[in-house]
């Protein structure tokens, strides 16, 4: 039905002579930005594929809301009551939509936005230097100094990516190449293509590195009602704040919003078939910071009706630097095909000398708000240490519970008995010795369960657990976390649990009690720490941290633990955040060493008009200009203000997603005035892309 309507449309702009013009739009008191649109009969055309990109379920397209040329018809009985007002002089279109059109999970796509950005070399780099001394015979003093780069150059869509170390030790130096990787994004293709480093999904097959040659499908591209549903994630913020997201130590997502309570609908885990934890960093509007972690496990295997998710890509095995590790030779291919709009069928293959898998599945959705994948994958492997066959059965699932924002999935895998099932990557690893504890495995699950209680309390647990057939071969890990709000005082309460076989569980425990100070414009919040472990070792803790300067720039803390045993802890940081970087220093004196540890970051970006320096740079940003000596800076980067020419650098953006740059003329001269005083843009990912604030004409007297 849908190609019906876009058929219609596009035959009736041949016969109507369509002009497509940019029109504001605002959408259930939603700012769009400025999207191009059609005019037929001298009225904006709003396709159902656009409403689609903004969340607007499925359904609607059989509803009868539109016109023969594929238009919505605000004239439709559907809609009664509903606004639809055009200002043709203002270029703007203010429309309300039934709420029961869109899924919870916001955010869409701007195809007719996407932008590849400016032609530019950059660099990001962070120094650590640090020196402990050993306080007792049984301990050993450390020096050492890491530089790291991450470099880059933006040619038009193409994307050139390097990252290197340099270090130094006592008895040792040296450097090494992290990855290097051409790449560029193939929008008609929703893909993203890449020759050099990078590393494979694990939707179907365990992820591995590898240097070679890939094109992989980019879900971010696609709007976020067609792509797997994601695990929720609550939090509370007391001011406009940042939240960042991050894996593996690697950021993964960052997003701005308002004070009070706040729900992710649209992060997709950048992995999907292992469990993780995520950790998530809420920056307040006076620079104090909140931390929380998030377990996870897998996400069903779902595509859209009529998208096809694919993964070609061939290379060798690239292992860590100073690995012995063979680098064999491999190649992969996956396929999952959306057939209707509930069922997903999967395939795909992977070879290598001496190896070869394939895999098969199917993914369902139950219900709007419920989805469930089955796989099953067979694994044959001639190695002479690992020769053996087997096979792995895969259940997942997810669930929404909407009206209680509540997000609950899981994982469940089977291996069947007799078999010897090896992942490549643990053939390759494995080559040394004998793989008999791969033998022995017989199952493992996970599970996590998110919840927001109200609108400062949530929790979230987390489980997970592997069993083998042989007496003691079991592993269990479970964790819970939870966060509220009362009267000023942030309570958090964590608790951890793994054992391994026989072994003595190991717990631990710890709750946080945090208070918010004022001293005129500084801030500073005190934090009584409790932690408990296995054996009964009780640590106490006081933690003081706080912010100074006009644009809390400089941050600071200090904190005095002490254990049953006797032993003490006296850790004291300050960090300042500037236009070209951060830099920071932390000391520890504790009864059995001392640390010193200093940190250095920025970077550097050359671009057509100079060169800007800039805090540590994310995958996507934006290169803001404004008059030379304004002085401003945007909510979006904290503690940074334009340079002498007039240039910002933000750091981290969403790509293929609207975002909007906001300005923040609290430290401006007051006669300055612009045009706008927000932006957006919408970048494509690696993109820096260009956002002029331009300042107002001045009035004619």
């Amino acid at each position: 039905m849908a190609h019906l309507f876009l058929l219609l449309f596009l035959l009736s702009c041949s016969s109507l002579a369509c002009a497509e013009e940019k029109t504001a739009l605002y959408v259930n008191q939603t700012y769009k930005g400025q999207v191009a649109l059609k005019q037929v009969q001298q009225r904006p055309c709003l396709t159902y594929e656009l409403l689609e990109e903004w969340g607007v379920m499925s359904a609607v397209a059989a509803q009868p809301v539109w016109t023969a040329q594929g238009c919505l018809d605000p004239h439709a009985s559907p809609l009664a009551g509903q606004v639809f007002r055009y200002r043709p002089e203002l270029h703007m279109l203010i429309l309300t939509l039934p709420k029961a059109w869109f899924t919870p999970q916001s955010g869409g796509v701007m195809t007719s936005r996407w932008d590849d950005g400016i032609n530019a070399l950059f660099t990001s780099y962070s120094l650590n230097v640090e020196r402990q001394r050993a306080l007792s015979e049984w301990d050993e003093g450390e020096r050492s100094l890491m530089l790291d780069f991450s470099s880059g150059l933006n040619v038009g869509p193409w994307r050139l990516r390097y990252q290197n170390n340099v270090w130094r030790e006592p008895d040792d130096h040296g450097s090494y190449t992290r990855s290097i990787a051409l790449w560029r994004s193939i929008t008609p293709l929703r893909a993203r293509f890449t020759v050099g480093d990078t590393t494979s999904s694990d939707a179907l097959f365990a992820s591995l590195p590898l240097r070679g040659v890939s094109l992989v499908s980019d879900e971010n591209m696609y709007p976020n009602s067609w792509r797997r549903q994601a695990p929720w994630i609550t939090g509370y913020a007391r001011s406009a704040a940042t939240v960042t997201l991050y894996q593996g130590g690697m950021q993964i997502y960052r997003t701005q919003v308002a004070p009070g309570p706040f729900t992710i609908y649209d992060y997709l885990p950048t992995t999907s078939s292992t469990s993780s934890t995520i950790t998530m960093q809420i920056e307040e509007s006076d620079g104090t910071e909140h931390t929380r972690l998030l377990p996870w496990v897998s996400l069903p295997n779902l595509v859209h009706k009529g998208i096809v998710k694919y993964e070609a890509l061939a290379g060798h095995y690239r292992p860590l630097y100073r690995s012995t590790l063979p680098q064999p030779a491999f190649w992969q291919g996956t396929l999952s095909a959306g057939l209707t709009q509930d069922i997903t069928l999967s395939g795909g293959a992977q070879s290598s000398a001496g190896y070869y898998s394939v895999v098969a599945g199917a993914g369902v959705n139950v219900r709007a708000d419920t989805t469930l994948s089955l796989d099953v994958t067979r694994a044959v492997d001639s190695g002479k240490n690992t020769a053996g066959s087997g096979s792995i059965w895969r259940l997942r699932y997810a669930k929404a519970f909407f009206a209680d924002s509540v997000s609950l999935n899981g994982l469940a895998a089977y291996y069947p008995a007799g078999g010897h099932y090896h992942t490549l990557g643990e053939k390759i690893s494995q080559t040394s010795y004998a793989s008999a504890s791969l033998d022995n495995r017989r199952w493992r699950a996970g599970l996590n369960l998110s919840r927001n209680f109200s609108e400062d309390a949530s929790l979230t647990l987390g489980w997970t657990q592997q069993s083998g057939r042989a007496p003691g071969s079991h592993t269990r890990s479970a964790t819970l976390d939870f966060n509220t709000l009362w009267q000023d005082v942030d309570i958090s309460f964590s608790f951890s649990h793994n054992r391994y076989g026989h072994a003595l569980a190991e717990n631990y425990l710890e709750l946080s009690l945090s208070l918010p100070l004022t001293f005129g414009a500084n801030y500073l919040t005190a934090s009584h720490v409790t932690q408990l472990e296995r054996a009964g070792a009780v640590t106490q803790g006081v933690e003081l941290d706080g912010t100074a300067f006009k644009d809390f720039s400089l941050r600071y803390g200090m904190g005095v633990y002490a254990t049953r045993k006797g032993n003490e802890r006296l850790t004291g940081n300050v960090g300042y955040r500037y236009n070209a970087g951060e830099a920071s220093f932390s000391v520890e004196n504790g009864s059995r060493q001392r640390a010193l540890h200093g940190a250095l970051s920025g970077s550097l970006v050359w671009h057509d008009k100079g060169i800007t320096a800039g805090q540590t740079l994310g995958e996507t940003m934006a290169l803001v200009s404004m008059p030379p000596g304004a002085h401003a800076g945007v909510y979006n980067q904290f503690g940074s203000t334009s340079d002498e020419q007039g240039y910002l650098l933000v750091s981290y953006l969403t790509p293929w997603r609207l975002n909007t740059l906001s300005l923040d003329k609290s430290n401006m001269d007051e006669e300055m005035a612009f045009e706008v005083s927000r932006l957006e843009v919408v970048p494509t990912l690696g993109a820096i892309v260009r956002a002029d604030f331009m300042p107002s004409a001045p009035s004619v007297k």
